[in-house]
């Protein structure tokens, strides 16, 4: 497999949807694994391009596009998604000290997000 910019999204643990790094990798798997601190934090990986302020690791329930085909971080693996499904996000008010939901469709999490697309 050849090497292509996979774009990393957080969603879960009361995080609104944001990008939060471009991965340059050959797949989901290598994504993943270099968006989480384990020696060192991700940001610090030579591969990995950190967009914003330092974010948690990657997580189940976060998100990956790679060329326009998103992926949701399943329990095990990856679970390609459309831009119409539904996913129930988990927030948190300001203090932090009360939790909400709601349901988004991956389209209106992107549209109202600052997200703008790192590949064409």
């Amino acid at each position: 497999m050849s090497e292509s910019i996979i774009e990393v999204f957080h969603s879960a643990f009361g995080d609104r949807f944001k990008h939060v790094a471009n991965v340059t990798c050959e797949g989901l798997d290598q994504a993943f694994h270099d968006t989480n601190s384990i020696q060192h934090h991700w940001s610090e990986n030579d591969n990995v391009e950190a967009i914003g302020k330092l974010a948690r690791s990657t997580s189940v329930d976060d998100f990956l596009n790679v060329d326009g085909v998103w992926y949701i971080v399943a329990s095990f693996g990856f679970d390609e998604v459309s831009l119409d499904d539904e996913f129930e996000i988990t927030l948190y008010n300001d203090d932090r000290d009360e939790r909400y939901y709601e349901t988004h469709t991956l389209r209106n999490l992107i549209e109202t997000s600052e997200y703008t697309p790192t590949v064409a």
